[in-house]
């Protein structure tokens, strides 16, 4: 409408528009502006122009190398600008039921294809901020590599749908995007990167958390997952199933780099 995104005001929408507001004077281009309220007490958020994917039909957005590099850029930039950020003393937020409610970054704690702006094929936004909250940049990280690894099965509610088109990705290339993501974000940002593991299947728990929260609280949105029992739940089985396996992957490939570092070392 007009140039402008207008979705209900909610009790945390404050809240959001304080972190967005804060992102636009630090100079971060990759969220939507606050416009302000409309006379039907909407929120008025900037439009930005570009394609997000038909989730889950058209996965193109992050099949590529490049656009996994430059998605994880992306994150690592907002959390940069996000540590300056000064809540406001009133600050509520809605967040996720059993995530941490405290870090050093906000979190946006929805990262995935879905909430990404594409541009000629390159990422250049991130959308739906309506779940962010103060937390740790890895918690963040785990949600993000879960859905751009990605990182479920063919009974996923969504990974049905990629496999059928034809992208079925081994358990080793799993492990390498994984590494790719770290790599592009900021490896020494993440010393214990064993940890992740943990952190991506506790993400996926806040989100069934969440969804049955919602679903009960009397949202049909949610209501719709939670009665159909696949959202986070057949991609918490597949993480437990292949766990070990992938486990034992990232620490080959951690050895991979500190062998070749190592190596770069002594040659210079």
């Amino acid at each position: 409408m007009d140039g402008t995104v207008r979705r209900d005001f909610n009790f945390w929408t404050p809240t959001i528009h304080a972190l967005l507001r804060h992102l636009e004077r630090v100079g971060f281009d990759g969220a939507p502006r606050v416009i302000g309220i409309d006379e039907s007490r909407r929120e008025m958020l900037s439009f930005i122009d570009g394609a997000v994917p038909e989730w889950p039909r058209r996965p193109w957005n992050f099949r590529s190398g490049r656009a996994l590099t430059e998605v994880a850029q992306l994150i690592r930039g907002f959390h940069d600008a996000s540590v300056s950020f000064e809540a406001p003393i009133d600050a509520k937020w809605r967040g996720l039921v059993g995530a941490p409610t405290s870090g050093d970054v906000i979190c946006h704690n929805d990262l995935g294809p879905f909430n990404v702006v594409f541009k000629r094929g390159r990422p250049i936004a991130i959308i739906d901020w309506d779940n962010a909250s103060p937390g740790s940049r890895m918690c963040d990280v785990a949600c993000a590599l879960w859905r751009f690894t990605p990182l479920w099965g063919s009974d996923a509610w969504w990974g049905g749908d990629w496999e059928g088109n034809g992208w079925k990705l081994s358990l080793d290339t799993k492990a390498t995007r994984m590494q790719q993501f770290r790599s592009a974000y900021g490896a020494g940002l993440f010393p214990d990167w064993t940890r992740v593991l943990d952190l991506i299947e506790a993400r996926m728990r806040a989100s069934e958390l969440t969804v049955n929260a919602r679903a009960v609280a009397g949202s049909p949105f949610y209501e719709k997952f939670r009665r159909s029992g696949t959202f986070a739940l057949p991609d918490l089985a597949w993480l437990r199933h292949n766990r070990v396996a992938l486990k034992g992957l990232l620490e080959e490939h951690r050895s991979h780099e500190r062998r070749s570092a190592a190596t770069l070392k002594l040659k210079s």
